[in-house]
């Protein structure tokens, strides 16, 4: 399988070491715009550089440059965002596994978009949301997820219908009930052993596993 480390802009989510840990296991590293900026202050080099590259630091563009890593730029008037078009970039390429790191940041209109991006390359690819905290990422059909007891977790609805849904190894388990956009009640559950089922039908969730809740 085919991974690739995605590392966002914004603002950090996680210590340089995990960072560093991840990026580690990837086959291919990814600068999304401005997170150049986070791989230039831990000098590691991106094997690309994409975006539109109006938030990206001058220091941080010049040392992608003279060290000839790969840069794709896009014009700033554009429909997609600079994830979008990195995904995008990593399905025709051919990889099977995305991690995104930095994602959470410190906009929540870009958090929102991240998750429909999730939803929308979830047949495409795994995409996962991933930091020192937090595991994320969208489900649908029947998965059987590592755990821990007594971790926290949080399924929600995403994507285009109304999911038909069954949480087994819980504290609150439920068997194929609807799961409405309006009613949340997916909330703040808690993992009783060390493997989860998340189980849909008709529809799709996205996961949230908090690590050190």
């Amino acid at each position: 399988m085919k991974k690739a480390t995605l590392i966002l802009g914004g603002s950090r989510d996680s210590s340089n070491e995990f960072y560093i840990s991840k990026i580690d296991e990837a086959d291919y590293l990814v600068a999304v715009d401005s997170g150049a900026n986070l791989l230039f202050e831990i000098r590691i080099l991106p094997d690309l550089l994409i975006g539109d590259l109006d938030s990206i630091n001058g220091k941080a563009l010049i040392w992608c440059k003279e060290n000839n890593v790969e840069i794709i730029s896009f014009d700033t008037s554009k429909d997609e965002t600079d994830t979008e078009l990195a995904l995008n970039e990593m399905y025709k390429r051919g990889f099977n596994e995305v991690l995104l790191l930095n994602a959470l940041g410190d906009r929540p209109d870009h958090f929102l978009a991240t998750i429909y991006l999730l939803y929308s390359y979830s047949e495409k690819m795994n995409v996962l949301i991933i930091n020192e905290n937090l595991i994320s990422s969208v489900l649908s059909g029947n998965n059987l997820l590592d755990a821990k007891e007594g971790e926290l977790w949080s399924v929600l609805p995403v994507g285009e219908n109304i999911p038909l849904v069954s949480l087994k190894g819980f504290e609150y388990e439920i068997t194929r009930k609807m799961m409405p956009f309006s009613k949340p009640f997916g909330t703040s559950n808690v993992s009783k052993s060390d493997k989860v089922a998340i189980n849909t039908k008709k529809g799709a969730v996205i996961y949230f596993r908090w690590l050190n809740k």
